[in-house]
């Protein structure tokens, strides 16, 4: 444990310098432990770098299609993986539709990338990727779905469609959307929300 705490650390020093860089250290580090090491990394990460990593992880969603690179759409799941659902259970299926419409625009197999990524994940988180997958509204736009749009030029990027965040991601907490994703995922939150603490209202 001591020396996977020493090397975490080291890295979240790397992520203050160059955070993509040092993200992308934990991401590499974090794929090639054990099952228990990478629950010791999971426990180690603060709202901070969750944060960090939910921002990195829709980098990736933007970066795949620009670099058309199936890599960092894993890198962009691995970063979900290591966040955990820790602040925002919204933020990640919003990106998972990000991340989803790029695999699309890549030709690539997104459930196949989903279950690598599952097998690295928190048992709870794991079901959750799952879960999103079997989702049956993923016929759907996504786009819509996520609340993004897509900006072809000057370069390729998603782009929130809303002028307020918090508004606009209380209003698809209203909306079908919110609806389909408890329909989903009701079981994965009621065991979720007690172990985050979460104060937030589901319904």
């Amino acid at each position: 444990m001591a020396d996977i705490k020493c090397t975490y650390q080291k890295i979240i020093k790397e992520i203050e310098i160059n955070q993509n860089q040092g993200l992308l250290k934990l991401i590499d580090l974090y794929r090639n432990l054990s099952s228990s090491e990478r629950e010791l990394i999971r426990k180690f990460v603060d709202n901070n770098i969750a944060n960090r990593l939910i921002s990195y992880s829709f980098l990736m969603a933007v970066e795949s299609v620009r670099k058309k690179s199936k890599e960092k759409l894993l890198d962009g799941l691995i970063a979900q993986s290591i966040e955990d659902s820790r602040v925002d259970y919204r933020d990640n299926v919003i990106i998972l539709f990000l991340l989803y419409n790029s695999a699309k625009r890549l030709g690539e197999d997104f459930n196949a990338i989903i279950g690598r990524v599952a097998e690295l994940s928190s048992p709870l988180f794991a079901e959750f990727l799952r879960g999103f997958i079997k989702r049956d509204d993923l016929h759907l736009d996504p786009m819509k779905l996520s609340g993004y749009k897509i900006v072809e030029y000057p370069e390729f990027n998603y782009v929130w469609a809303g002028n307020d965040d918090n508004k606009c991601k209380d209003e698809w907490g209203r909306s079908g959307g919110f609806k389909l994703l408890m329909q989903q995922f009701t079981k994965f939150l009621m065991r979720r929300i007690p172990i985050k603490g979460l104060t937030r209202s589901i319904v």
